[in-house]
């Protein structure tokens, strides 16, 4: 089972990165954070991928571990990148598939709910938000959607907004039902035999998300290192820093810093070995 995707930059040339989307993103949704990281490297080329019912793979119908196995089955051995629900399926392709995962980037993901009736509620809330979804229809759902607080900083792109109302109603209802959190298989126990090369998350600065990066960190065996932005109300938190860290960052052009705890004024922030 294949996603649809596309190629950028020489696919015979330097290591392949999968880059891998948000609910109600598509592929071309990354393709700024892609376009920089190719100016600034020769030693990539990238691979942007339309998630399980999104963009062109809106027929793809699946669950998270599904997802994962079609993603290895699209983009083989390669550095994945996810953003979101995007990180998920690859922590999952992390896991299942350790061969292939030559390195991984985690941007605001978890490794899932372990307590039974915190997965149930927020299998409710998901339920809950496909029904409405498919009563008010994707552009009206959009606007809602990125009217949030945890959208505040993005800047308004009309195009990309655009982009996203290409997913159909039905296709980002049933999304959350089978790729939600709250269906999401726990990973928590599984994280310690993954065997990626470096993981990292950029998190909301809240006292839930940190414990939670931490803890996965500690699954991990990694100390986790993280700092925060109050103005931001960003974190970056990773484990296993490279000597030399290597930046991509959205909006600016690619620069350096003295290790991975450097704050970040605007998503996403990502870092290569």
């Amino acid at each position: 089972m294949n996603l649809a995707y596309e190629q950028l930059g020489d696919a015979s040339i330097g290591r392949s990165i999968a880059f891998v989307h948000g609910f109600t993103q598509t592929r071309r949704s990354m393709l700024g954070l892609i376009n920089e990281l190719l100016v600034s490297s020769a030693r990539f080329n990238a691979i942007s991928v339309d998630a399980p019912f999104h963009g062109e793979s809106q027929h793809v119908a699946t669950d998270v571990s599904g997802a994962a196995d079609a993603l290895v089955d699209t983009c083989g051995s390669a550095i994945y990148v996810g953003y979101s629900m995007g990180a998920r399926i690859c922590l999952h392709a992390a896991v299942q598939h350790p061969n292939a995962v030559q390195g991984l980037v985690l941007l605001s993901g978890t490794a899932g709910i372990i307590d039974p009736a915190q997965r149930q509620h927020r299998r409710d809330a998901d339920n809950e938000l496909a029904d409405h979804v498919e009563q008010v229809g994707t552009p009206q759902f959009m606007q809602e959607w990125l009217a949030k607080p945890m959208f505040a900083l993005l800047p308004e792109d009309q195009q990309d907004i655009a982009q996203r109302c290409t997913n159909s109603a039905a296709s980002l209802a049933t999304s959350l039902r089978k790729c939600g959190t709250g269906t999401q298989q726990s990973l928590w126990i599984n994280c310690p035999h993954s065997q990626c090369l470096s993981c990292s998350s950029q998190v909301r600065t809240t006292k839930h998300f940190v414990n939670m990066l931490a803890e996965c960190m500690n699954l991990l065996a990694k100390p986790p290192r993280f700092t925060s932005s109050r103005m931001q109300g960003t974190a970056f938190i990773s484990s296993n820093p490279p000597k030399r860290p290597r930046f991509c960052r959205t909006g600016s052009q690619p620069s350096r810093a003295r290790d991975l705890t450097t704050t970040t004024t605007q998503l996403p922030f990502v870092f290569f070995r």
